[in-house]
């Protein structure tokens, strides 16, 4: 499997995401930033995704994000 199966599996695992959106209000378009870090408790850091992105209101209640990930793995 990935590692994201096997991370998630893990019993003594931890996840853990930051996210920022600047979203005023009838705003059509949405940058956003967030981090997230995976930590295995058993063998230390697991992972670190940092992503930044733009999301696309296409309807009132749908939006496309379009983004770029950097993952560190350890």
């Amino acid at each position: 499997g990935s590692a994201n199966s096997s991370f998630s599996r893990a019993p003594s695992s931890y996840r853990h995401r930051l996210w920022i959106n600047y979203q005023p209000i009838g705003a059509r378009f949405i940058p956003f930033v967030w981090d997230e870090v995976l930590f295995d408790f058993r063998e230390g850091f697991n992972e670190n995704r940092l992503v930044a992105g733009l999301g696309v209101m296409l309807t009132p209640m749908m939006r496309l994000d379009l983004a770029y990930v950097l993952r560190s793995r350890d």
